[in-house]
């Protein structure tokens, strides 16, 4: 019989104490998400602390295969934009309509509470 610790698949009759020497798989790999941060520009009026970093605000609504997905996905609805992996981080460039941007985290249980954007 098979249950589930900590997130990792292992025989019921394993030893829990010994956990270096179990042989395990995670149960949700390679799955990937989008983050979704809000952007502060140096020029903005809001508190100076939060000038020329990014804000987290959720992760959007969608799962995705691979990396590469993700990336076509964004790139798909948002052809204004540079690529999103245009030089190769994984990350969007800010948008100066909304000021949001992107980044394609590895999914590990996350809220996902932000609508896609087909929604």
């Amino acid at each position: 019989m098979i249950i589930l610790y900590q997130f990792y698949i292992i025989q019921k009759d394993t030893n829990i104490k010994s956990i270096n020497n179990i042989k395990y798989k995670q149960v949700m790999r390679n799955q990937y998400v989008l983050e979704v941060q809000r952007f502060h520009p140096n020029e903005s009026n809001e508190h100076a602390s939060y000038r020329g970093k990014s804000e987290h605000i959720g992760y959007m609504n969608k799962i995705f295969k691979t990396k590469k997905e993700a990336c076509d996905y964004y790139d798909r609805y948002n052809t204004h934009m540079r690529r999103l992996n245009a030089i190769e981080t994984y990350r969007s460039d800010w948008d100066p309509r909304n000021r949001l941007m992107y980044v394609v985290r590895e999914y590990f249980y996350e809220y996902l509470t932000i609508s896609s954007f087909e929604n």
